[in-house]
């Protein structure tokens, strides 16, 4: 785990996730993972089995990337309310 972590980090990405059974989850919350979502898995016709998304967050966001975010959904929300003004008129 340790080993894919830092292959993330080396390609500069934020977030590492993991798909995880209960029995796993424990595992994964030990290493600093969180549970996102969770969902069910068929399996034949009668047999549910639970799974989670984990997540962990490798690094936080620059201050560089939270500018561009921000810049991205000022444009964003212009967008949206110049479309909006423009389909009441």
């Amino acid at each position: 785990l340790a080993i894919t972590t830092d292959i993330f980090a080396s390609k500069h990405h934020r977030k590492i996730s993991a798909l995880s059974f209960d029995t796993a989850k424990g595992f994964y919350r030990k290493h600093d993972f969180h549970s996102s979502r969770s969902s069910y898995l068929l399996l034949g016709r009668h047999l549910k089995v639970r799974t989670f998304v984990m997540r962990k967050t490798i690094r936080p966001l620059t201050e560089t990337e939270q500018t561009r975010n921000t810049v991205i959904m000022a444009i964003l929300i212009v967008l949206i309310l110049v479309s909006l003004i423009t389909s009441l008129s």
